[in-house]
Parts: structure tokens; sequence; C-alpha cells
């Protein structure tokens, strides 16, 4: 908790620290999936890396630097890939609904790439929820701001990767929304 806590102090800890702690999540998340999620940590894990995820892009960091918004993605990656995609998609599915939705756009572009940075690991969850994703997901094409429209677009490649056969069946839908 104290390493989620420290990560998600948004304007209270230096930026390095916050990845810092992160980086420990996310390891913790790679090597002991299964030991946060009997110790009921998953939660609070989740909400940090959402938040994290919808974090605005910071215009001072170095173009070197990993964007804040992108560390919360990758711990989530690695407890998709670790765990069943039943704990992890109800938990990302229930997040981006209400972040797509939301008048912020970094909480629109957060919501975005949680969508898809859990594509790989949660294919067959994510294939039986299609009917409910693939409106998000075009939404997100039409968005006015260029940054969530570019979220989109990656979530779409995940998409197009990772959910072989059964998104080709929608291709009509997919195809127009790329040159809007």
């Amino acid at each position: 908790k104290f390493m989620l806590d420290i990560a998600a102090a948004r304007g209270k800890v230096d930026i390095p620290l916050r990845e810092k702690a992160m980086m420990f999540v996310t390891e913790l998340a790679g090597e002991r999936a299964k030991a946060l999620k009997k110790k009921h940590l998953l939660p609070m894990i989740f909400q940090t890396c959402f938040a994290l995820a919808s974090e605005p892009d910071d215009e001072e960091a170095d173009d070197e630097d990993e964007p804040v918004y992108k560390w919360g993605t990758v711990a989530l990656d690695c407890l998709a890939k670790n765990l069943p995609s039943k704990v992890i998609v109800p938990a990302i599915l229930a997040h981006v609904t209400q972040a797509t939705k939301n008048q912020d756009r970094n909480m629109r572009r957060g919501g975005l790439y949680v969508l898809g940075v859990c594509t790989e690991h949660c294919s067959e969850s994510y294939t039986e929820a299609l009917d409910m994703l693939l409106p998000i997901l075009l939404a997100g094409l039409k968005d006015d701001d260029k940054e969530v429209k570019s979220a989109a677009c990656w979530t779409m490649t995940q998409f197009a990767e990772f959910l072989q056969p059964d998104i080709v069946d929608h291709y009509e839908d997919m195809l127009p929304g790329i040159f809007l």
C-alpha cells in the first residue's frame, strides 16, 4: 500500500520517486500476482493504475522519460499476464466504460490505453465482449482530441493483432474510423 500511495502522490512526491514506487508494484504484479490477489490488494492496485493512466502529460518531462500515464498500464499488463482474465476484465471494463465517457480528455485517453494494454492477455474475454467494446473504441476514434484518437488507434492495433479471427468480422465498422 505504501508504494501505491507514493506512486499516486501527484504533486506531493517527485516524479522519479513515484516512478520507482510504481516499478516496485509492477515487479510484484509480475512475480507475485496471485499473492496480491490473495491479500485483496488488487482493487487498490487497479485504482492506482487507472489514476496514473489518466494523469496529464508532464510538459516539463524529458522526451526520453516514459510518460506517467503509461506507468499504470505496465502494471496492468503484468497482472493481465499472470492472473485469469476473469479477475482482471471486470475491473477494466467498469473503468473503461466510465473513463471514456468522461469530459476530461486525460480520462478518455487513459481508459483507451488501459483497454489496449490488456488486449493480448485478455483476448478471450475481450472477444466475448466485442459488441460492447467496439462502440467505445469507435467513439475514441471520433474524439475531437488528438491524444484520445491516438490512444484509440493504438488500441485498435492491439485489437487487430490479438482478437483474431473475430475482429475481422468488424472491419467495415473499424476501417472508416481510422480516416476520421
